[in-house]
C-alpha cells in the first residue's frame, strides 16, 4: 500500500513540475527531485516525466507528452519530439527480470504526435529516423510474448498508423508504409515495407 501511494505521490509531483511556466525551472526540478540527467534540453509545458531513469541531451520534447514507468530512458543529441506522444511502461513489470524497460532515441530523430510506446521491453530507435504522421503504436508484452524487443534501424521513415508487434524490427534505410502491421524481424536494407501482413514491397534505390 505504501508502494502505491509513493508511486502515485511522484507522479503528481511531475505533473505539477510539468506545470512550472519556465522550462529552466522544469528542467531544474526534474533534476533535483528526480534525478533526471538533462543537459541543453527543452521539456515542453505539460510534458511529464516519471521514470526510473531519464537522460536527454540537447533535444526537445514537445508538449503533453507522458513518460511514466519503472524504465530506463535515453534520449541523444538533436532529438525532436512533437506532441501528446505516449512512453509508457506498466508498473507490473517492475520486478520481473526478464523484461527489459529501456527506450533508447539516437542521435537527430524526430518523432512528431500521438504515438504510442509500449516499453516492457526494449525499444531502440536508430539515428536519423523519422516517425512520421500520428497514431503509430510500439508493443513489446502480450499473452505468452518471449521476444519483446523492437529495433528500429538508421535513416528509416515510419508512416502514419504502423504498429510494430513484440519481437519485431527493421533495417536501416527502411520505409514504412502508412498502416502497416510489422509482425517479423526484416534483415534487408532500403525496402519499402507496406501491407496489414507487412511484406516487402519493393527495394529502394
Amino acid at each position: 500500500m505504501k508502494n502505491i501511494w509513493r508511486k502515485h505521490l511522484r507522479f503528481f509531483v511531475a505533473i505539477l513540475i510539468s506545470l512550472v511556466p519556465l522550462n529552466v525551472v522544469r528542467c531544474f526540478f526534474y533534476r533535483i527531485l528526480f534525478g533526471y540527467e538533462i543537459s541543453n534540453s527543452n521539456i515542453g509545458w505539460f510534458a511529464i516525466v516519471d521514470v526510473a531513469q531519464f537522460s536527454v541531451t540537447n533535444s526537445t520534447i514537445g508538449r503533453i507528452n507522458v513518460f511514466r514507468g519503472p524504465m530506463h530512458v535515453l534520449i541523444k543529441n538533436d532529438v525532436q519530439i512533437g506532441f501528446r506522444n505516449r512512453f509508457n511502461c506498466g508498473f507490473w513489470v517492475g520486478e520481473k527480470q526478464e523484461y527489459s524497460k529501456v527506450f533508447i532515441i539516437e542521435e537527430d530523430v524526430l518523432i512528431t504526435n500521438a504515438h504510442h510506446f509500449d516499453v516492457a521491453g526494449e525499444i531502440s530507435i536508430g539515428s536519423r529516423t523519422v516517425i512520421a504522421g500520428m497514431g503509430s503504436q510500439f508493443w513489446t508484452h502480450g499473452n505468452g510474448v518471449i521476444d519483446r524487443d523492437i529495433i528500429i534501424g538508421s535513416d528509416c521513415y515510419i508512416g502514419t498508423s504502423v504498429i510494430f508487434c513484440p519481437g519485431t524490427s527493421i533495417a536501416n534505410h527502411t520505409v514504412v508504409g502508412a498502416g502497416t502491421v510489422i509482425t517479423k524481424k526484416f534483415s534487408e536494407e532500403s525496402v519499402l515495407i507496406v501491407g496489414n501482413d507487412g511484406k516487402i514491397k519493393r527495394q529502394l534505390s
